[in-house]
């Protein structure tokens, strides 16, 4: 987990709300089902990335931060729960590992999103050479839910892609990545709970 961190983070593991060194964890009531899932509901040349099918989310956490299957309001049908504190200086992050080559010929990304407080979101993609591109939006608080449009050919290069003059590839996509932002601005800590779903 710590080299893993280090590889993703850089010179910059503090940006995350979590200590270094040895972590235990502990595992109950594990069981195995062969039992065939229903399938994602999709339309043809559509990519889901919260099918939210299982029961666990299928995406990676990065923070001080816990992730659930809900489906509950304010958002409609199945979603990710996201839980964590919004802290000055810290970041929270949500990483889906993407097939090279699934992305070429996409040209948004639509999703549905609500907080219980403002939050900066940013939504970022990653080829195989190391470079980023993102681009990042408000998502108001009282858990208001919305639908938001981003479109990928309004990306910019990250400050930390590996080429700052790098244009984006979409056929070597090979990671998303959606981050609560805020921590770099001037804010209060305060604890936040983040719905999303329909990313697609």
């Amino acid at each position: 987990a710590d080299c893993f961190l280090t590889q993703m983070l850089g010179d910059n593991p503090t940006f995350v709300n979590l200590a270094s060194g040895p972590h235990s964890l502990y595992i109950n009531s594990f069981t195995i089902d062969d039992t065939a899932l229903a399938p994602a509901s999709t339309v043809p040349g559509e990519m889901l990335f919260t099918s939210l099918v299982r029961p666990q989310t299928e995406w990676m956490m990065i923070g001080d931060v816990s992730v659930q299957r809900a489906m509950e309001k304010p958002l409609t049908g199945p979603s990710m729960k996201v839980s964590y504190t919004q802290m000055h200086g810290k970041f929270f992050a949500l990483l889906r590992q993407v097939k090279i080559g699934s992305f070429a010929g996409v040209k948004r990304i639509d999703f549905a999103a609500a907080s219980k407080i403002p939050a900066s979101l940013m939504v970022q993609v990653e080829d195989t050479k190391g470079n980023k591109f993102n681009s990042t939006i408000m998502v108001p608080g009282d858990a208001q839910a919305n639908d938001y449009t981003l479109k990928l050919a309004d990306f910019t290069v990250a400050n930390d892609s590996k080429d700052p003059a790098a244009k984006l590839d979409l056929a070597q996509v090979k990671q998303l990545i959606v981050m609560d932002v805020s921590g770099f601005g001037g804010i209060e800590e305060k604890a936040n709970t983040l719905w999303i779903n329909k990313l697609r």
